[in-house]
Parts: C-alpha cells; sequence; structure tokens
C-alpha cells in the first residue's frame, strides 16, 4: 500500500519554499525577487517558540516544500541537528540565514 502511494505522489506538489521569521530586510529582497519566486514562498511567523520545532517537522513530512530557510538562533543545537538529519531524509534544503558560509580546504588555506 505504501508503495502505491509513493507512487501516486504528485511531485509538483513539493515546490513550496519555506521562509520562518523572515527580517524585513528578507521581506524587501523577497519583494523585489520574481513574480514566481514570491507566489511559490510561504512565511512562517511563529507566535510560540515551544511549537516551532514541530511545526518544522510536519512542514518536511508533508513533502510540499522543497526548501526551507531559517536562522540557525531560533533552535537549540540539538534541534538544529535533527532538522538537518530529517531535511536530508525527506530531501528539503535546508538553509540557515543567519550563520557565514561553511569554509572549504581552499579558504582555510588561505586563513593560515
Amino acid at each position: 500500500m505504501n508503495s502505491l502511494l509513493k507512487n501516486n505522489t504528485n511531485t509538483s506538489s513539493s515546490h513550496w519554499a519555506l521562509w520562518v521569521s523572515p527580517t524585513s530586510t528578507d521581506i524587501n529582497c523577497l519583494k523585489n525577487s520574481e513574480c514566481l519566486v514570491q507566489s511559490k514562498t510561504l512565511m512562517m511567523h511563529p507566535k510560540k517558540p515551544e511549537f516551532l520545532m514541530n511545526a518544522l517537522l510536519q512542514a518536511l513530512e508533508s513533502g510540499f516544500y522543497n526548501s526551507i530557510k531559517m536562522a540557525k538562533s531560533q533552535l537549540a543545537l540539538r534541534d538544529q541537528n535533527i532538522l538537518q538529519l530529517r531535511a536530508i531524509r525527506f530531501g528539503v534544503m535546508l538553509e540557515w540565514t543567519d550563520c557565514a558560509p561553511r569554509l572549504n580546504k581552499a579558504s582555510q588555506l588561505s586563513l593560515i
């Protein structure tokens, strides 16, 4: 039964981008982007932080989102790790908006 359900899943339904608590500059950047990007981005402004992790896990498991953007500072380190693993498992790109990009080996050598 599960294999039949997965075969019948509409792949065009997983095209939404979820943006959690965007700042005013982020919203202005989104307003200046293409109409297609604007129409495919949903913004979530959680009022109760204790429910944020459950909402994000449900969003990942729903299959409707291809990416989630949020600030790393909104979650505890344990929740960040859980969210990253679940994002990998469900094929969702997770983008942290408040951290520097990881340094590759060439960048690390140039710092030395």
